[in-house]
């Protein structure tokens, strides 16, 4: 008997130049938006400065998947602490 239950979701490969970083961020915005990003608006345009706000709601209310996701958007600059840039 096999179980899925901790089985890792579908992801996508890691990005592997800035532009496919950005892409994915984009992607995931629009996916997650209803779950993590109600407050922002919907046709926010996601730049390489917002990409730490994507991560970050994707880690704290994205559930399982979203936090996993949030993972193939970190960057050198969010390991060392800089803060995400609210929405505005």
């Amino acid at each position: 008997m096999t179980t899925t239950q901790n089985a890792a979701p579908d992801l996508p490969p890691l990005p592997a130049t800035p532009a496919e970083r950005l892409a994915l961020a984009n992607r995931l915005y629009r996916e997650f938006r209803a779950l993590c990003f109600w407050h922002c608006r919907p046709d926010l345009v996601i730049t390489e400065e917002r990409i730490p706000l994507v991560a970050k709601g994707l880690r704290d209310y994205g559930g399982r998947r979203g936090f996993m996701l949030s993972a193939l958007l970190r960057d050198r600059d969010e390991r060392d602490g800089v803060e995400a840039t609210p929405c505005p």
